[in-house]
């Protein structure tokens, strides 16, 4: 009985430092660059224009993969929420929950990227998904700047937001 308490034991221990390893493979964290928010119907409450967040978005983990431009847009009288929500390589999702829009000096936006990865196991289970997120709050984050009167702010050039990922799920 031993015996098979000692290779339990030490096969679990393989097991944890396998999954050690692995997770130090998904270390990085997302970036978001060329931010620009638009809400017509805050600076003009007669709009009825859209409102809007676009933005690229990249993986720090998978640098071979192109930034990819995301959008959500939502009409007036609707949510952020239950806007539409696209990015261009459909393995990027973003979400700006309604509980966390305040307009567009202050917002959050929830990200995941999805993406086959080895180090994290055998197919059909190399499938990984990072979530993470941003906070946005004008004028306290740096290089984003806003025209409230215009209902419209953007980051400034070149500038990037580190998005730290919180979660990954294998």
């Amino acid at each position: 009985m031993k015996v098979a308490i000692v290779a339990l034991v030490v096969a679990t221990s393989a097991c944890l430092v396998s999954l050690a390893a692995a997770a130090s493979q998904f270390l990085g964290d997302f970036l978001i660059s060329n931010l620009v928010v638009d809400a017509p119907f805050q600076a003009y409450p007669n709009s009825t224009a859209s409102s809007f967040v676009w933005f690229d978005f990249s993986d720090q983990d998978t640098l071979h993969v192109n930034p990819t431009r995301c959008i959500v847009e939502w009409a007036v009288g609707i949510t952020s929420e239950n806007g539409t929500a696209t990015c261009a390589n459909n393995t990027f999702t973003v979400q700006i929950p309604d509980t966390t829009y305040y307009g567009i000096q202050n917002f959050s936006i929830d990200l995941s990227h999805t993406y086959l990865d080895n180090t994290v196991g055998d197919p059909p289970y190399n499938v990984l998904t990072k979530l993470g997120g941003l906070n946005i709050t004008f004028p306290e984050i740096e290089n984003y700047k806003c025209d409230l009167s215009r209902g419209h702010c953007a980051s400034v050039a070149d500038a990037s937001f580190l998005a730290v990922v919180t979660a990954a799920i294998a």
